[in-house]
């Protein structure tokens, strides 16, 4: 190796775990992952996940290095198309990958068009953290994509064979491109909207209908209701007449005139 060369080193993603090749001793190394730090090929919990995987990375005293990531079958997702299958069939594949950003490529083999696409997301928090123990990443590649062009890959996971065509392998990755490789091959990152703002959305917009749907029904009823007549009624006019007191004399007993008797 070149006394200017940086070492090389491959990181195999797994769903539950990832191996490095070489680590300390020039072993290879498994790293778990936090429990609920990782799920459906996601990362669910960054800051955990990355302060466990640089707490790793310190405790193998990787040299600086240029690490080739490789995800494996389990992470990724492919499809093969025709030669002449139009670029629509290969961007609705990239539509149904479940991933809020998808970092996918496609690549010419056995005359069929084949399209990788794996989880953006994840290899980016996976190369911020090797950048912070002074390696770079040489590129992100399919573990399928290798298997093509070296066959004894299929029978098992060999990462010192990565490693020895660590060169080679290179021009898989899905991310860096050479402009004799942009002829034949395309690079698309697709930034999904995340699914809580589509949630969120959803739910505004559902809000607004039933707001509408409410209105539309009170100003049915109000059309629908009787007319009322606000004008002022007149009341009847008020008995101004008193009904006058007729007086009654009552004769009393000294007046009275005795039978018989002449005044």
């Amino acid at each position: 190796m070149d006394a200017g060369k940086k070492k090389q080193g491959v990181l195999y993603i797994e769903g539950n775990s990832l191996f490095f090749y070489p680590g300390e001793n020039n072993q290879m190394v498994q790293f778990a992952y936090p429990q609920d730090s990782v799920g459906d090929l996601e990362i669910l919990n960054p800051q955990k996940f990355s302060e466990a995987l640089l707490l790793f990375f310190q405790s193998q005293k990787i040299p600086p290095s240029e690490i080739l990531f490789v995800f494996s079958p389990t992470m990724l997702f492919e499809k093969e198309s025709a030669v002449d299958d139009k670029r629509e069939i290969v961007q609705a594949f990239l539509d149904y990958v479940p991933f809020d950003e998808v970092l996918s490529r496609s690549f010419p083999m056995n005359k069929k068009i084949r399209t990788f696409a794996i989880n953006g997301d994840f290899y980016h928090i996976l190369r911020q953290i090797i950048e912070k123990c002074t390696c770079v990443s040489a590129g992100v590649v399919a573990y399928t994509s290798l298997v093509e062009s070296t066959p004894e890959l299929s029978q098992k996971v060999d990462l010192p064979l990565i490693l020895a065509k660590f060169d080679t392998f290179k021009q898989f990755s899905l991310e860096q491109i050479t402009q004799q490789q942009e002829v034949s091959t395309t690079t698309v990152t697709n930034t999904k909207p995340s699914n809580k703002r589509v949630f969120l959305l959803l739910g505004v917009f559902g809000i607004l209908v039933i707001f509408l749907i409410g209105m539309i029904f009170f100003t049915n009823q109000t059309t629908q209701s009787p007319a009322v007549n606000t004008a002022p009624r007149s009341l009847p006019p008020a008995i101004s007449t008193i009904p006058s007191v007729i007086p009654t004399v009552i004769p009393t007993q000294s007046s009275a005139v005795a039978p018989g008797k002449s005044l």
